[in-house]
């Protein structure tokens, strides 16, 4: 469930981390590994879904597997706070379909000031 209910949110979409096996750049859905539910990113960086019982996590403890990692049975993550806001900036691209202008600039600043406090902790 959703950690910060008052803060904004989207839904997760961003391409696989750069050490993915596909190599792919394309923008994903992201779903919710435990539930498959569709997941959703925080302003503080956190992915969550809407199932009730589902826990949250900050994005550096994310798991990524695309179909074509999942023949594999492998899963990749963001190596770097660096490597997840270049992804960001699809997500937030994405984001501008269903963000007011006012509300993707804060989202934009809070998400990017939180990522970068939180990454090293």
């Amino acid at each position: 469930m959703n950690p910060y209910p008052n803060i904004t949110s989207v839904r997760l979409k961003c391409a696989c981390p750069p050490s993915c096996i596909c190599k792919s750049s394309e923008l994903r859905e992201w779903s919710h590994l435990s539930c498959s539910k569709y997941s959703y990113l925080s302003a503080k960086g956190d992915i969550f879904c809407n199932q009730q019982g589902c826990k949250s996590y900050f994005i550096k403890d994310a798991s990524f597997q695309c179909q074509q990692a999942k023949q594999n049975s492998t899963f990749y993550q963001y190596k770097s706070a660096a490597q997840f806001i270049m992804a960001l900036a699809m997500a937030i691209q994405a984001a501008d379909l269903t963000l007011k202008d006012n509300d993707l600039i804060k989202f934009t600043t809070d998400i990017n000031s939180e990522v970068m406090k939180r990454w090293n902790l």
